[in-house]
């Protein structure tokens, strides 16, 4: 029966599944990303928010695609963006934590969660105003 069962996973894994987004619409993006968030993250609490799975997110030029369709589409992008990266432990988010605790190299500074990488035409500074008016 365990060979079974690591053969069914085996099949799982080894298919893709395709997700169509909408981000006009919220709650086709919230049906879509949902299960993936919540077979990525098992253990998690039913009633937890499904997310924070990746410690990056990498960009190539979506979201300069986007900035030529509605303002909203841009902001529900982004905010899906957000909800998927990984949030900070308790002790990422104290800085006085015992940095000995810590998988994050103390050459490096303290990891407030995942990362947002974009690869952009746009200049930095118009980018950082977008990014910094969410909430």
């Amino acid at each position: 029966e365990n060979r079974k069962q690591q053969k069914d996973q085996l099949d799982r894994m080894c298919k893709m599944e395709w997700k169509c987004l909408d981000f006009k619409r919220e709650e086709s993006c919230r049906l879509a990303l949902d299960g993936v968030y919540r077979h990525l993250m098992p253990n998690a609490t039913t009633s937890s928010e499904p997310g924070g799975c990746f410690d990056l997110v990498l960009d190539k030029s979506t979201l300069d695609c986007l900035l030529c369709a509605e303002t909203s589409v841009v902001a529900q992008f982004l905010c899906e963006v957000y909800r998927a990266l990984r949030v900070p432990t308790s002790s990422e988010r104290n800085p006085n934590a015992d940095a000995s605790k810590s998988i994050i190299s103390t050459a490096f500074p303290v990891s407030w969660g995942g990362v947002y990488v974009i690869i952009t035409f746009h200049p930095p500074q118009f980018v950082e105003r977008l990014l910094a008016e969410l909430p």
